[in-house]
Parts: C-alpha cells; structure tokens; sequence
C-alpha cells in the first residue's frame, strides 16, 4: 500500500481505538464518493462503558452524515455542508472526529477532538500534525463551525488521536489499523 494518495486514491481516515475493556465502543467510519469528490469521516461518540447504547449513537450520527450523499462543491464546502449535518443532533458533548474532504485541488482536514494526527511513512505512524494547532482541539462540536487545514496532498491514510494512551508516533501500520478496527 503507497504512502502518499493521489488524486484517483481517496483519502482513509480512523482515529486510534482508547484503553479500556471497550476499546472500539462508540467508533464510527463512513465515507461518500461521487463526481470527483470523496468525504471521509471517522471518530468517536457515545458512552465507552456500554457498548449497546454507543453503537446506537453511531448509527444516527452515520446516517446523518451519510444522507442525502455527497455535498456538491469545492472541498471547504463539502466539510461546511458535512459539518451542518449534525447540527441539532443531540449527546456530542464528547464527540471526537475528523473529517476530510478531497477533490482535484487537494484535500481539506477538519477536526475535534484530537491531539494529533499521523500518516503513515515507511510503514509506521508518524506525525502529521502535532498541537499546538488550530486543527486539534477540545472534544464536542464548538458553536462556531471548526476550521480546515487545507493541503495539495496528504497521505493516504490519516490516523486521529483523542491523547488517550500512550503517543502513537512510530507505531507499526498494521498495529495502527488494528487498534482503529480497519480491516482489509
């Protein structure tokens, strides 16, 4: 698998799973391909202790963002139209997500949440961003709509960690998508 997308590779997203007995509760991934466009998001919502109740929340905020499909428009509308998807959506006090939208232009990255981010170079995690940064900051959904880091490229797959555990920097890839429950 290269490190690096381009513009016919769309981006993968996965925030790093958190210590506990429930690891991947309240986990969620989805993403919307069409017409040039590809938005991907991944994150964390819902109660770590009942894993029940959290995949429940998932599943709202899944659809949410999935219906009624891909934004039209440049990558910072995409991430401003995905972001007004959960507005009204009740419990994301505790949300952690990042998001990212990728056209011809590049991509944009949008987050809550996050302590950082990391790509995958050499087949280990290594950051991408680190704080401080405006793109990583406290979890829940702010009032104001969450700024973007805009970029020609990224790697081809981001890895959000919400700072619980130990720092993933160096971190094998395959231990990395274990850990974030993707597979394939």
């Amino acid at each position: 698998m290269p490190d690096s997308m381009n513009e016919d590779t769309p981006l993968g997203l996965a925030v790093l799973g958190r210590p506990g007995f429930w690891p991947l509760a309240g986990a969620f991934r989805g993403e919307l391909r069409g017409d040039g466009h590809h938005v991907a998001w991944s994150g964390f919502i819902g109660d770590e202790d009942d894993p029940v109740i959290a995949w429940k929340r998932t599943l709202e905020l899944n659809k949410r963002l999935s219906q009624p499909g891909i934004p039209t428009g440049d990558r910072r509308r995409c991430l401003t139209v995905m972001w007004s998807r959960l507005d009204g959506l009740a419990g994301l006090e505790e949300l952690v997500m990042v998001l990212a939208a990728h056209d011809s232009e590049g991509v944009a990255i949008s987050a809550v949440g996050l302590s950082g981010l990391y790509g995958v170079h050499e087949g280990r995690l290594r950051a991408w961003v680190n704080a401080p940064h405006p793109l990583l900051g406290p979890k829940g959904l702010p009032e104001a709509l969450p700024g973007a880091l805009l970029a020609d490229g990224a790697p081809k797959w981001l890895f959000g960690w919400d700072g619980s555990g130990l720092d993933p920097a160096g971190l094998p890839s395959e231990l990395a998508f274990r850990s974030s429950g993707v597979h394939g």
